[in-house]
């Protein structure tokens, strides 16, 4: 996070966008009770001395939206209850079971590719606990999904500060792994690669070998996208003993390492592990990268059925979940360039820049520019080679740690 004089000053939280984002996400009676629930926290968290004369208890007409609601969406039923609870008696309710209710709301949404709805109700659960850093956090990671990066970085900042207050050395660390993340997604490296390694520090130093972890495997994503590839082994290796077997990251560490064999044309080798990753992804938008990664090792790996069958599945996701849009893109044009599938391919790579330009990702857009360009060049890749020892031996690891994780409980 940028330097500050004073330590101990918290920055306010960055004001509230527009809650109308939700009816046009959720049209439905859900939608209208979950818009006014945005207004109704927002008012409870700035007004403490109000509540009483703010909030009334609901007519009959509020009763039967909140009643349908619940019948639309019975999984929200904890939270509606304690919106409702809020209009009847706001003095019963304190911070946490406010926030908690938002955040409900928020893993609805997010389950569900919502995630504007997922990021007004990540910040209204800040905004209802202001003073717990891990709401500030979650509001950053959630802004940053939709690209809302001048909030990613309030937040985070924000949530540093009080987690300095508070003692807190886990959100710290977890703020500045949201920094990293942040600057990473802008192609800022260099920075990304600061934040990453100081929370790598801090996390050792504190015994917290899980967020450890994540740092190190961030690490070595950096790593792989500047082509430092041995360093990326050495952070790979770092990460995979300080994450615990069920980790949710295990996967997504599986396809970055396998996406530097694939960046130094290692296609079957990473055709190999991209397969035992694949079942594992469960979110959409994570698995239309991961495929259309497993559709470019397999261009490169000769497999050109299995190529085709990938890029039909990554199309379809990415159809509907964008949020990797570039990369898949880009990823199905490298398949298509390596069998000289040069008007094929040059669609992907003109569907990659046009989708990074209007997703503001300038790095991305000067990837697909400049792929573009090889493709209309008739560039092909290097052909298939095999992965050294030292390579292998990290392959290894990354697999064995793999199978554990499919056993794993959760």
């Amino acid at each position: 996070m940028p330097s500050q004089p004073r330590q101990h000053r918290i920055p306010p939280p960055p004001a509230a966008l527009d809650r109308l984002r939700v009816l046009e996400q959720v049209e439905s009676t859900t939608g209208l009770v979950l818009w006014r629930a945005l207004v109704d926290v927002r008012l409870w968290a700035a007004a403490p001395d109000e509540r009483r004369i703010l909030f009334h208890a609901p007519n009959a007409d509020v009763r039967e939206r909140y009643a349908l609601a619940r019948a639309e969406t019975p999984e929200l039923a904890p939270a509606l209850g304690t919106f409702g609870l809020l209009l009847q008696a706001p003095d019963l309710l304190d911070a946490a079971q406010l926030a908690e209710a938002c955040a409900l709301v928020h893993e609805w949404a997010d389950g569900r590719g919502l995630y504007m709805t997922s990021l007004l109700f990540a910040e209204a659960a800040a905004y209802a606990e202001p003073d717990n850093p891990a709401r500030a956090n979650l509001a950053a990671r959630t802004a940053r999904m939709v690209m809302e990066y001048d909030r990613v970085s309030a937040w985070h900042l924000r949530a540093h500060k009080l987690s300095v207050r508070a003692k807190n050395d886990g959100e710290k660390v977890s703020a500045l792994i949201g920094y990293g993340a942040m600057m990473k997604a802008t192609g800022r490296y260099a920075e990304a690669r600061r934040f990453f390694q100081r929370a790598a520090n801090k996390a050792t130093e504190t015994g917290r070998r899980k967020e450890a972890g994540m740092a190190h495997h961030d690490l070595a994503s950096i790593a792989v996208e500047v082509g430092d590839f041995r360093l990326a082994e050495l952070h790979t290796s770092a990460a995979l003993p300080l994450y615990p077997n069920d980790h949710a990251r295990i996967p997504a560490l599986a396809h970055d390492f396998a996406f530097a064999l694939i960046r130094q044309h290692h296609y079957t080798a990473a055709l190999y592990l991209l397969e035992r990753v694949v079942p594992l992804i469960r979110r959409p938008e994570e698995q239309a990268v991961v495929i259309s990664s497993l559709a470019w090792a397999a261009a490169g790996a000769g497999r050109l059925n299995r190529l085709a069958e990938a890029e039909r599945t990554a199309a379809e996701l990415v159809g509907i979940f964008d949020e990797y849009g570039p990369a898949v893109f880009i990823h199905l044009a490298e398949g298509w360039r390596a069998c000289a599938e040069w008007e094929r391919a040059d669609r992907y790579a003109d569907a990659a820049l046009r989708a990074a330009e209007r997703r503001k990702e300038a790095h991305l857009a000067r990837e697909a520019a400049n792929l573009r360009e090889t493709i209309r060049q008739r560039g092909r890749p290097e052909r298939d080679t095999q992965p050294g020892p030292r390579t292998r031996a990290v392959l290894r690891d990354v697999s064995a740690r793999l199978g554990r994780w499919k056993q794993a409980p959760g």
